[in-house]
């Protein structure tokens, strides 16, 4: 399975803004997500899905060590990439 397929087929989860990792060994990988969560959630439901998706995500990856999860909507995802654009 594929990480995308586990994300994406998740109720209560509308997109995934972005994925970043970092290789800190061959066996260490560090997992960042944005996700936009739908809006009928509550903040213990959102939770419960961060912990779950962490839970899925280590065992099916063993090579992820640790994950980062933030709940952002997709404009404050956008909006915060513009702002962090480097202009020259």
């Amino acid at each position: 399975m594929k990480l995308g397929a586990l994300l994406g087929n998740r109720q209560g989860v509308l997109s995934v803004n972005e994925l970043l990792t970092m290789h800190m060994g061959p066996q260490d990988v560090l997992l960042n997500l944005s996700i936009d969560f739908t809006d009928d959630l509550t903040s213990d439901e959102v939770e419960a899905i961060i912990s779950e998706l962490e839970g899925e995500i280590k065992e099916k990856f063993p090579e992820v060590k640790r994950v980062f999860i933030e709940a952002q909507s997709r404009a404050g995802h956008n909006s915060d990439k513009k702002s962090s654009e480097i202009i020259i």
